[in-house]
């Protein structure tokens, strides 16, 4: 088994070339677009792991199971989309969400196992509202809005892409400042298995007709 070396975070500062250049020069000139798909998707991440208040000192993998992991300990997975994009468009953007499952990655055997499923605790499904071009700033918050969504509930749709109008019917938009207080309430809705179950449990009867 190779063994990478443990990760760490870098300052910026780091040399990179003879003629000067640093790792930081290196970000400024492959990243600065954050419009773009990947850029924008990664950017989400970081918003809602602030907003969940996740431990950020480990640097992000790209390849892990889930996002990262709350403070509560919830394993999160965030998925962005947008109206505009970083090229010219005939229109609007329709907004959808891909790679809902995946196959779980093993690190003691180093590869994938078993069927793609729901890996995540909680979605957070992140969408740019801009619809003008001229105002699209990815990094103005007031743009963002965020949809929680239970892993449980996301599992239930079967489904590698949903399109936003499915996420509107089980979740509520809310701006980066509500989101902690949104994730944890939905965190803590009952759904309807574990309704029955507890029910049964008290030898309640369930409605019927």
């Amino acid at each position: 088994m190779l063994d990478p070396i443990p990760l760490h975070t870098l300052s910026g500062a780091e040399a990179l070339t003879p003629d000067g250049a640093d790792v930081l020069r290196f970000w400024q000139w492959a990243f600065s677009d954050l419009r773009s798909n990947v850029v924008r998707g990664v950017l989400a991440e970081f918003l809602v792991a602030r907003a969940l208040r996740a431990d950020l000192s480990r640097p992000r993998v790209s390849w892990d199971n889930y996002d990262f992991v709350s403070a509560e300990g919830w394993k999160v997975e965030v998925k962005a989309s947008a109206y505009l994009q970083s090229w010219k468009q005939r229109r609007l953007s329709a907004l959808s969400f891909s790679r809902l499952r995946g196959r779980i990655w093993d690190d003691e055997t180093a590869q994938y196992i078993g069927q793609p499923e729901v890996r995540a605790d909680l979605f957070v499904f992140a969408v740019n509202t801009c619809q003008q071009p001229e105002r699209y700033d990815v990094l103005d918050l007031h743009h963002w809005r965020f949809y929680p969504v239970r892993g449980v509930t996301v599992a239930a749709w079967n489904s590698d892409t949903v399109r936003l109008r499915l996420v509107e019917e089980v979740s509520s938009a809310v701006t980066w400042s509500n989101l902690a207080n949104a994730a944890s309430a939905k965190m803590a809705e009952v759904s309807p298995n574990q309704g029955s179950a507890a029910n049964a449990m008290r030898g309640g009867r369930q409605p019927t007709g």
